[in-house]
């Protein structure tokens, strides 16, 4: 296959998308278009919150499958909580990260639990990618107030240029991603 610039898609406020002139990625090295994972009924998943279904911009869907749709269309999010029972717990849609959805953890399981869970196959580190050193002289970080061009310098932390590249090119910043300082060069 024809290897081709690879285009990040138009980013989100506050996400980190990688900038580089010389990365290519063959066709063939993109991930398969994530899908909807089969249920999980009576299951209530863990995992960090991207979006609430509950309180001050909360998520709602009529069913499970839509806010298994809502957790593919939302960056970050790798697994979902939805209500089963609408007198217990409403439309509540909870949009969660898991460290690998591949094996999920697991809150509480039964036939008295009102959830139904699922997962999604996308937004976390699989392990099959590489991350060579030299990939990106910079990152660009876009928040609400602009985009910041970020020069990396892996002769100051290797393991934190390598880190701050693969959260970039492979879009593995969810809303839990903070940095912390800055140093000067």
């Amino acid at each position: 296959a024809a290897a081709r610039r690879w285009e990040e898609p138009q980013a989100a406020a506050d996400a980190a998308v990688l900038v580089s002139e010389d990365v290519v990625v063959d066709e063939e090295e993109r991930p398969p278009t994530p899908a909807c994972e089969p249920e999980m009924p009576h299951t209530e998943l863990w995992g960090d919150v991207i979006k609430p279904g509950l309180g001050p911009g909360a998520t709602a869907a009529a069913d499970p499958g839509e806010c298994c749709a809502l957790c593919l269309r939302t960056r970050g999010c790798n697994s979902w909580v939805a209500c089963s029972n609408e007198a217990a717990c409403q439309h509540q849609c909870w949009l969660k990260w898991q460290k690998d959805p591949r094996s999920p953890k697991v809150q509480n399981k039964g036939e008295g639990v009102p959830w139904t869970s699922g997962v999604v196959h996308k937004d976390f580190d699989d392990g099959t990618r590489s991350h060579e050193p030299g990939d990106a002289d910079f990152i660009a970080l876009t928040t609400s107030e602009g985009t910041l061009r970020i020069r990396l310098h892996p002769d100051w932390s290797l393991g934190s240029v390598q880190y701050a590249r693969k959260v970039a090119r492979y879009g593995l910043c969810t809303a839990k991603c903070e940095f912390y300082r800055a140093e000067p060069g």
